[in-house]
């Protein structure tokens, strides 16, 4: 199923919407490192995280060839480098959590997934 024509201004908003989930979600990764959350919690953070960069990576995906303009190709470049950091703890938390006492991993920062987002807070 094709994407219907869209503006610049829409790619750009959808592209802002992606990265605020993708932002949602690692706030809610390092809110579960800091308290005491379940398998389940970590589980869903894991799958939120998987769907945001899905949406990610359907809208570089579906972006019109005639839309290449230096300024939409920047955030789009941003905004994929958020999803791939999203989904190296995705990665590291499903691997932490295939293993016995995931949840500990994770909880006391043995997984290390503190990695650079590449966001920009503009």
């Amino acid at each position: 199923m094709s994407r219907p024509p869209v503006s610049s201004g829409a790619l750009l908003r959808d592209i802002q919407h992606v990265t605020t989930r993708m932002k949602k979600v690692r706030k809610l990764m390092t809110e579960l490192r800091i308290g005491s959350a379940s398998e389940d919690a970590w589980a869903k953070a894991a799958s939120a995280g998987l769907e945001a960069a899905k949406s990610a990576a359907s809208i570089v995906a579906t972006m019109p060839e005639e839309m290449a303009e230096p300024d939409l190709l920047l955030k789009t470049v941003q905004m994929q480098r958020y999803a791939t950091g999203i989904l190296v703890r995705v990665r590291r938390i499903r691997t932490a959590l295939s293993r016995e006492g995931g949840v500990r991993e994770l909880a006391s920062g043995e997984a290390d997934f503190e990695i650079e987002d590449g966001a920009d807070d503009e």
